[in-house]
């Protein structure tokens, strides 16, 4: 069964790199390169409802997109659009950019 997936908004983009300005300033030389996407639904993981992830991007995805991202993070939208408020949506992405290590 395929799921939708989409890129976040400029709004979230934004978002995240005043995050990363304010809390992770390791990823301020790669903001560029963290790209946020949706998919339809949560998933889950040990019966917990999994609200988003963030992983590296493998080099044969950056090929065939033709793209050099470094992260991408994943939320599920029906998490976001029901489930979260505007504090909430902030933490999650906060929490997910502590995941993207880079020296």
């Amino acid at each position: 069964m395929a799921v939708d997936i989409w890129k976040a908004n400029d709004e979230v983009h934004a978002k995240v790199a005043e995050l990363i300005g304010q809390n992770h300033p390791d990823l301020a030389l790669i903001s560029d390169e963290i790209v946020i996407v949706f998919r339809e639904k949560a998933g889950k993981s040990g019966g917990q409802v999994v609200l988003g992830n963030s992983k590296k991007v493998a080099a044969l995805a950056n090929a065939i997109g033709n793209t050099d991202f470094k992260f991408v993070i994943e939320v599920a939208a029906d998490m976001w659009e029901h489930e979260l408020g505007d504090r909430q949506r902030e933490a999650l992405l906060d929490h997910l950019l502590t995941a993207c290590r880079c020296e």
